[in-house]
């Protein structure tokens, strides 16, 4: 086998290894925030004062309204966005674009009862009408 022949066989199977790989997005506005997160971005050191609180694991709980249902995502921190930055650019009623399926990643993000699990990233805030 030549180089050229050996060159053209790796680039084929490297494409078609590519070809099964997508990510599918939905569309819907948030209903609801929760989480310890959500509650220490709300309160905005009213609660607190000057104090430093930290928790040890924090969580951070997004309602989604869709056209399909409304989807309940416990969300971590991404590679680029925190949860807390998260929390303090979204506001209930905003629209967002989530990840459903990544195969990138880590495969189906939601079950079929609509409840999962996204990173931060896998979150984009789109733009007020």
């Amino acid at each position: 086998m030549t180089i050229k022949q050996t060159l053209g066989a790796i680039v084929l199977a490297g494409a078609s290894g590519l070809t099964g790989c997508s990510v599918d997005y939905k569309t819907g506005t948030v209903e609801k925030e929760s989480g310890t997160v959500a509650q220490i971005v709300e309160s905005r050191g009213a609660l607190f004062g000057n104090e430093s609180v930290k928790f040890s694991d924090p969580t951070y709980i997004l309602q989604i309204k869709t056209e399909e249902g409304v989807y309940i995502a416990s969300v971590k921190s991404g590679r680029q966005k925190t949860i807390e930055a998260l929390a303090t650019a979204l506001e209930e009623g905003d629209r967002v674009r989530f990840v459903v399926n990544d195969s990138y990643r880590d495969g189906k993000t939601f079950g079929n009862d609509r409840v999962g699990t996204l990173y931060a990233d896998q979150i984009e805030i789109l733009p007020k009408k």
